[in-house]
């Protein structure tokens, strides 16, 4: 579920109450000219979410506990969820889904069906939607003489005016349906559930200007995994609207795509290898030109999921500001990290540890079940060279592990044998930097996806990591 869904809903649901009246028409104009403001308007909309909770249609711990937007479409798959809100080009997403679960047999089947909005006593069920997409020519270009651009122009159109040519778009850009009015749909999963909605004329167009619909699902989000009150998320949207934010327009905008999901779930980045902390390792690691690299567990706090990736994506994934630094260790004290990285692993203060290390450029293996202090059992490079203490390495950590911010109270996750910023902690030995301020992980993150797009779908759980004593 995207911030666009989020938004969308809470953009549509008064609308036949209000936006569908002369009031709403009245103050949406006034609104597009920055003479008016959600706060004071819009708070019924939040109301809908608070009706929801209430009658336990509506879920909010895997929200809470994620960090970020939840998968609909897996949970609609494996019967899960009830009902989500989307398109039917989603629909088409949970149907496969289930397809996929029912064949691995770790799903019933389940039928899918588009519902309309409820509509309240003197309103009719109701359904809303969206501007898809179009295309059209620049006139400068013909005024300009530019004819060669034209004439490409032209080519496109040619193509993209065919039946293959929309069957194509309508896949790529996943559009529900094709502006040719001759356009055959022989799709036999079309949607249905909505025809005598649309029939009855109870469609409504929902237009906001620039990105405050995707920015009200943005904010939306904070409110549902309580972040934030209505007041405050009304007041943010406001303001972002009115006044422009050069951070939250980086927020929206599309930085890259997934071909698949990097699963976030139950503290996993903090217990063992996964894909998702191999991502943000490696992404350090091409980011920094170090040979190795390491990612605190802790540090990595939500899923990246197939698709569209925005810039609060990553934010989401990766939401702290500490600095890539690049450094250059003994053998002896890159051991000593990788020993302290497993000292929290059994969930002695509630959780896993923070500390726990997801890495690029070598490998460990360690037994979970010695003693603290004693669970490293030995450290390679990738080609299985073991590390030796006596030489050096270039290691790529963040300010935080080498104590910009101290070792009290937790911070810097302990560790110390790094420390070259804490005045209040002996300073480390065997330890020198060779490159400061490098960049965040999500710096890290979007150089990657956007220079190694080809090579997410290899991500994967390769040994990196090894515990001889996981069943």
């Amino acid at each position: 579920m995207t911030n666009e869904n989020i938004g969308t809903f809470l953009a549509g649901c008064i609308t036949p109450e209000f936006l569908g009246n002369a009031k709403g028409v009245k103050w949406l104009a006034a609104y597009e000219k920055k003479e008016g403001k959600m706060t004071g308007t819009w708070e019924k909309a939040f109301s809908l979410f608070e009706q929801l909770q209430k009658k336990d249609l509506m879920n909010l711990e895997p929200l809470r506990k994620q960090g970020n937007l939840i998968n609909n479409t897996i949970y609609m798959g494996r019967g899960k969820m009830i009902a989500a809100y989307g398109s039917s080009a989603f629909l088409e997403e949970c149907r496969q889904m289930n397809e996929k679960e029912v064949k691995a047999g770790t799903s019933k089947k389940y039928e899918y069906v588009m519902l309309p909005f409820l509509g309240e006593k003197k309103t009719k069920n109701w359904t809303l939607t969206l501007p898809a997409g179009y295309v059209g020519l620049n006139s400068a270009l013909k005024k300009e003489g530019n004819e060669e651009k034209m004439d490409a122009c032209l080519k496109v159109m040619d193509i993209i005016s065919t039946q293959k040519g929309q069957e194509a778009l309508m896949k790529d850009l996943r559009l529900d349906n094709s502006y040719l009015k001759q356009f055959d749909r022989s799709d036999s999963k079309a949607p249905s559930g909505l025809e005598s909605t649309v029939k009855d004329g109870y469609v409504y167009y929902v237009k906001f200007p620039g990105k405050v619909v995707e920015y009200l699902g943005l904010q939306g989000t904070q409110y549902l995994s309580g972040q934030k009150s209505v007041k405050e998320v009304l007041a943010a949207v406001d303001d972002y609207y009115l006044n422009g934010s050069k951070e939250a327009d980086q927020d929206l905008t599309v930085v890259g795509t997934s071909p698949k999901d990097f699963i976030y779930q139950n503290y996993n980045t903090r217990l063992k290898e996964t894909i998702l902390g191999n991502l943000v390792a490696d992404s350090i690691a091409d980011y920094s030109d170090a040979p190795i690299a390491v990612a605190n567990g802790g540090g990595i706090r939500a899923s990246l999921y197939k698709g569209n990736i925005l810039g609060d994506d990553l934010k989401a994934v990766c939401p702290f500001d500490n600095q890539i630094l690049v450094v250059k260790m003994t053998g002896s004290v890159l051991r000593e990290m990788l020993e302290h990285s497993l000292s929290e692993i059994d969930g002695s203060r509630g959780i896993p540890g923070g500390r726990f290390l997801q890495v690029s450029g070598i490998t460990y293996t360690y037994d979970s079940a010695k003693p603290v202090g004693h669970r490293l059992l030995d450290a390679k490079l990738e080609d299985g060279t073991n590390i030796e203490n006596k030489k050096d390495y270039t290691v790529a950590i963040t300010d935080y592990m080498a104590g910009s911010k101290g070792y009290l109270e937790g911070n810097g996750d302990g560790y110390t044998m790094l420390n070259l910023f804490s005045e209040k902690d002996p300073k480390a030995k065997g330890v020198t930097p060779v490159k400061q301020n490098v960049g965040t992980y999500r710096d890290a993150m979007q150089n990657f996806i956007q220079k190694h797009a080809d090579a997410l779908e290899a991500v994967k759980a390769e040994g990196r990591i090894t515990d001889i004593n996981d069943d």
